[in-house]
């Protein structure tokens, strides 16, 4: 039973990554907002966070266009800002969220 238990355990080493991460994908979110003065869900904040592809978040950005989490307008807009902002050459440029936090 305690292997069973063991591999369920958080270290106080996890726990603070796990913490640092979150405050990561906060600041990003909040910085987002801030620069394009509306509604971003969180979502998408974490992607940046993960450094994932372009194309992968303009997929989240249609998919919070499709579940009317953002409008059209909003969407073309973060897209192209998402673009501009971490120098996206290609879609498959990853979005590298150090960018985002070294300009603010």
């Amino acid at each position: 039973m305690n292997t069973n238990v063991k591999n369920y355990a958080i270290t106080n080493e996890k726990m603070e990554q796990l913490e640092n991460e979150l405050q990561n994908i906060n600041k990003i979110h909040e910085q987002l907002e801030q620069h394009f003065n509306f509604d971003i869900p969180k979502y998408i904040a974490v992607d940046i966070a993960d450094n994932e592809t372009y194309n992968h978040v303009c997929c989240m950005i249609n998919l919070a266009t499709v579940n009317e989490r953002i409008s059209e307008e909003n969407a073309a807009t973060l897209k192209q800002g998402i673009k501009e902002l971490f120098n996206v050459k290609n879609k498959y440029d990853n979005v590298e969220s150090k960018i985002l936090i070294n300009k603010f």
